[in-house]
Parts: C-alpha cells; structure tokens; sequence
C-alpha cells in the first residue's frame, strides 16, 4: 500500500464535506479528506494496488464532485499518513479510519499501523529521493563493485518492461557499517524506482525487534509495492515464512553477515575499495551534490591519513562534513556548540564497558560534580569547583586510555592531548621547561593525558619534567584537567618522587584486572567488531586460557585478548589455505577451536606475556 497527501483548489463544490468521505471510494484508492478552507481541501489517499498514483486519476474522481482548477499530489510515510488520519477522525471526517478503509478498500481486513506504536519494534521509514537517476549517474552514487554494476545493468536493461510484475531477485548487502549499507540500499532502490521496479517510495528499515510478530506481518502487508530492509542479526525461522508470504509482492533487502533461508534468489551486493585520489573525487562529488562548500584541501584533511577507503567509510565523512557546515559554514553562532548526543554516546559507551564496576561508578560521580560546577557559572553563582587532576592506576590492558578519551568527550573539553615522555623532555639543557608549558598550552580548556608518567624518573631531564608540570598544574589548575597513568608499582614511586605532585592530585582512580568472565566477554566483543563468529566449543576453550594465564605477572588482560585473537585470525587462514578447496564466505568468517593454541604462549616473571617470534 502507497500513501499520498494531496490538496485540491476548486471553484466549486457540489457536495457537503462531511459526505463527501464516504462517496470518493474508488475500487483501487481511497481519498480521505482531513483539512478543509475556502475553496480547498487536503486529501489522504491510501493505494490499494501495485501501480503508481498520478492527479490525473485523482483529479477523475473529484471531478464528479467539484470542479477542480489544481491539484498537488506527493508520496508519504506510513507514520506521516498515520498523523493525518488520526486528524481526519478527530474533525469528524470520518467515524473511524480503521472500519472506513475496511469497508471502502478490497483486501484490506487486515489493515493497521498500530505497529508504529509498538515498543519491541524499531523501523526507520526512509523515503526516496524522487529526482530522476540514470545509469551514469547511479554510478557515480556509489564505487560499485561487479555484481552492483551487472545488476544496474540489468535493472536499466531496454529488454525489461518498465511496469511492475514483481520481484525477480532479492538482495543481501555486505558493508563495513550499517550508515553504508544503508546508503547502498537508497542507490538501489532509486535505481529500481526509476525503472518502474518499485511501485511505492517508502522504504521501511527493521531493526531490533523483540517479540513484534504480528506488526512484522503487517509492515510486510503494507509495503506492497515498496521495498523493506532487514539487519539479518534479528531474523529467525518467524521472518523466514514471512518472507517467503509477502516476497512476490515485496522487496526485501538483507543487511549484515548472518544466514537467511535460502529459498530466495539473492543478488548479493559488497562494497568496492577505492583508493586515496578515488576516494578524493567521490566525497568530493558527494559535497558538490548537496551544494557544501569545501575546497580541496579541506576534503583531503577530512580523509585523515588512509590510503584506502570504501564507501561506508565516505558517506560517514560526508555526514560529519556536512553537519560541520551547518554549524561552521552557514549558521556560525553554533560553531562551539555542546554536542549533547555525542556526550550521551560517550557516557553510554563508558557505562557499557565491560567489567571496571566501581572505576565507572567514581568516574560518574566526577562527572557529575563538573555539570553542577558547570551549571552554577551558567547561574552566576559562586564556583566551588575543586582541581580535578587525577591518576589512572592499572595492569596493562585495563581500558586506562580508552577511559581517558571517553572521559574527555563527557565533560566536552576543547582539548584531549595525550603525550609520554619524549614529548616532555628536552634534548638539551634548557629545552624541557618550554616543551611542557608548549604541551600544557596545547590542552588548554581540556585534558592532559601523560601516560607512563614515571619513565620521567631519571636523571636525564626527567625531574625537571616533573617540577615544570607540578608548576603548571598549579598554573593551570582552573582550565586544564591532568592525567597521569601507569602501572601500580611504578606509579606508586612516581607520586612519592615530588610532594608538590602528590598534593595536587584530587583523585587515584584503579583500574583492576579482567576476571575469565569479563575476558570472554572481551574476546566475544572484539569478534563482533571483525565481523568473525565463534562457537561453544572455541568459548569453552579460550576460558580454559584465560583461567591459566590472567593471574600471571604482567598479564596484559585486554590486550592479551586482542593477541589471542589477532594469532588465531593467522592460525585461520593458514588452515583454509592448506585444506585447498573451494573456501565460503561462512568460512571466512568462523573461527574454530584449533585456532586457538594456548601453546603459542611463553612466560617471563619480568616481562609481559607475548608470542614467540
């Protein structure tokens, strides 16, 4: 089913308002009026049939009623036209809109968007860009890879009719990020649009769905005609038949690496990698679509320091570049604006840290204080705001740094500086004092990260290090936060080298080793991040590891997961190769048990555990 709003300016009209909804049923569509002024009326119609609506045909059946001078016609979302009916039955349009379209639309006993409503579903309604998109120019929309450009070839093939019978194919699109494999989704289906392949313009995304079977039916029911975009990671044997009811009538789009039933034809669509100079003209020619002004160095500085991009990556840079114009280029008063969602983000990710229970609970305390602290200057009261300099204490691998940046994003600071030693001593005598006040400049207004502070404990221009960042902690102690962290034993002896250092320190924060639970909580996280799989058997193995291992000197606790991990991805592709058959995508992606050799692991009591080399 398709939804348009349209208006209709009339000279005349024969009939009263509150009539009329129940005389302009057509077998086919159903025009529903919600507004009405001099002259005019606004007008819902719900499509109830695999072609496209055009004003002539509404203009056909409001001529028996009025003689129409113009009318306006456009397509909208289940949730827009959800609005509108809801407004037309609260005028009293209509008695009600549920029992008015069953009994004036054929096939329609079932019709409901209440699914808008429910809790355990999450649907984003995307609706297309209706301008005209030739082949050339979908191709420049996307770097495609060959299957893309053989099925755009075949989508704007002149052997095909451009009228829809159907869908010959599904899709599945393998992206880095589900922003790309969105933005992937919109070029195909504008593409199918075009050609006639798609009857409707609204294409409804499903994600994140718990116990929601009977609204899925019904999204399925309603987008007839369009198209409708699932992250496989929620489907199951329910979406299975489904898929299987409604996919003659229905586009359905896969996103993710997750199996689907296979009794779909697929056409499975990935990204294609382009280099610097290509990546260079795509978000180049991404900003100059949308009319944002970047020169070209501007777009280079935006890329970083990669050498190879793929398309997820671009669209997320072109959306930051394009929210950044906003705030930087056209409405400059919000150029220093608080970014409250990505506070939010930040906070979310801190609170969802694995293990670190009673390190987040002192950290959210912190934070706190600083929004009052924060919200007092706002009131032009009197601050009571404290140093806020601070010790991260931890093994390796404890998450210290990641921490530190998050803690950073939280309190919004101008700056977040990290530096070690070489950045603070000098080469020669007299070169360490102006290289400390140069890095605490740098983080003014922000954060000081100084991570393994005690390697300043010699006698190489290292306690001249200390004294000039004790000084500048005082100096600064209002506008810049300091952050020292390190091991516990080496930290201990760092904070007893210089009393001055050791005062104006308001907070020792500990960072305690990962127990076996939280390391393969760790492990299975970082294989979610490398779109790897593991199984039963691979867990149970890797807990036996860790329960050898995480009580060890110097146990790297996440580290030592990223090693384990990094090693068994070698361990993988060793033993694809050597097998010499044809390899699957499943195979790729699943790490089994013997990939994980606890026998590749040496141990010095005075050095961190490693691989041997």
């Amino acid at each position: 089913m398709q939804f348009y709003e349209g208006k209709i300016i009339f000279e005349n009209c024969a009939e009263d308002f509150f009539e009329l909804n129940e005389k302009i049923a057509d077998e086919k569509f159903l025009p529903i009026i919600f507004s009405e002024t001099v002259n005019q009326f606004k007008f819902l119609i719900l499509a109830d049939f695999l072609e496209r609506i055009d004003k002539k045909q509404v203009e056909k059946i409001f001529e028996k009623f009025c003689t129409v001078k113009e009318i306006f016609l456009r397509e909208i979302t289940p949730s827009q036209a959800k609005k509108f009916l809801l407004k037309a039955e609260r005028e009293n349009f209509i008695s009600s809109y549920l029992a008015h379209v069953q009994n004036n639309l054929r096939g329609q006993e079932n019709f409901s968007l209440d699914y808008l409503d429910n809790p355990n579903l999450k649907i984003e309604e995307i609706l297309l860009d209706f301008e005209p998109l030739n082949f050339s120019a979908a191709i420049k929309n996307f770097a495609v890879d060959k299957n893309f450009l053989e099925e755009l070839k075949r989508i704007y093939s002149p052997n095909h009719p451009k009228k829809f019978f159907g869908h010959p194919v599904h899709y599945k699109i393998s992206a880095k990020n589900l922003y790309g494999a969105k933005e992937i989704a919109k070029i195909l289906c504008r593409a199918l649009y075009e050609n006639n392949r798609l009857v409707g313009g609204c294409v409804n995304f499903i994600y994140d769905v718990k116990f929601a079977e009977i609204d899925v039916e019904n999204i399925f029911r309603q987008s007839a005609g369009s198209a409708v975009i699932i992250e496989l990671k929620n489907f199951d044997e329910f979406f299975c038949e489904l898929v299987k009811k409604f996919c003659g009538e229905v586009l359905f789009i896969f996103v993710g690496e997750k199996n689907f039933c296979g009794d779909l034809k697929i056409v499975e669509l990935k990204e294609n990698f382009l280099n610097r100079e290509e990546s260079f003209i795509f978000l180049k020619n991404l900003l100059t679509e949308k009319i944002l002004s970047y020169n070209d160095a501007e777009i280079f500085d935006a890329l970083g320091e990669k050498n190879f991009f793929c398309p997820s990556d671009i669209y997320e840079i072109f959306e930051k570049l394009r929210e950044e114009h906003l705030s930087r280029k056209i409405y400059v008063d919000y150029k220093n604006f608080p970014r409250v969602e990505e506070n939010f983000n930040a906070y979310k990710t801190l609170q969802n840290l694995i293990g670190l229970t009673e390190t987040k609970k002192i950290l959210a305390q912190i934070i706190d204080n600083f929004k009052i602290q924060k919200l007092r200057e706002e009131f032009g009261l009197k601050n009571f705001r404290q140093n806020m300099h601070m010790v991260f204490i931890g093994n390796p691998g404890t998450a210290k740094t990641t921490v530190a940046r998050l803690f950073a994003q939280i309190l919004n600071v101008k700056n977040f500086v990290e530096c070690s030693r070489a950045d603070l001593v000098g080469k020669y005598v007299g070169w360490t004092a102006p290289n400390v006040e140069k890095i605490f400049q740098k983080a003014r207004g922000g954060i000081l990260f100084i991570d393994e502070a005690y390697s300043l404990l010699d006698e190489n221009f290292g306690n001249e290090a200390i004294n000039e960042i004790v000084r500048q902690m005082e100096l600064r102690r209002k506008n810049t936060i300091v952050i020292f962290a390190g091991y516990p034993e080496p930290m201990k002896n760092f904070l007893e080298s210089n009393a001055g250092l050791k005062s104006r320190i308001s907070f020792v924060i500990n960072f305690p080793d990962y127990n076996i639970d939280e390391l393969l909580k760790i492990l299975k996280f970082m294989t979610r991040e490398k779109n790897l799989k593991i199984s039963a058997e691979v867990e149970k193995k890797c807990r036996k590891i860790f329960a050898e291992v995480y009580r060890k000197k110097n146990f790297g606790n996440g580290r030592f997961v990223r090693n384990l991990l990094e090693q068994a991805i070698f361990n993988q592709s060793q033993r694809i190769l050597r097998e010499n058959k044809k390899i699957s995508r499943d195979e790729l992606l699943t790490l089994k048990a013997e990939d994980f050799d606890e026998k590749i692991f040496v141990w010095d009591e005075d050095k961190k555990i490693g691989f041997i080399t």
